[in-house]
């Protein structure tokens, strides 16, 4: 397995599963759903986004990612809109 740096940009699906958790709030079953993948997938994605972000939680994982108050509902339309 391959040592994932801190400090790296996340990837996009890593951002995606994030942001289904951190802004939409779903569970990691949830966010599976959403992005058509198995759970696995999202925790493996939460892992590896939680070792770039150097986070050992989901609320700091977001709190990194810069969801948090307003900014939440700007990243998501923003991210909606490259898309």
């Amino acid at each position: 397995m391959r040592t994932i740096e801190r400090g790296t940009p996340l990837t996009p699906r890593e951002r995606e599963a994030l942001l289904c958790i951190c802004a939409d709030g779903l569970t990691y079953e949830g966010a599976a759903e959403r992005m058509g993948i198995e759970r696995a997938t999202v925790c493996e994605f939460a892992r590896r986004a939680f070792a770039r972000l150097g986070a050992h939680s989901i609320a700091a994982a977001c709190f990194r990612l810069g969801v948090h108050g307003a900014q939440l509902a700007a990243v998501k339309r923003r991210e909606e809109r490259v898309a």
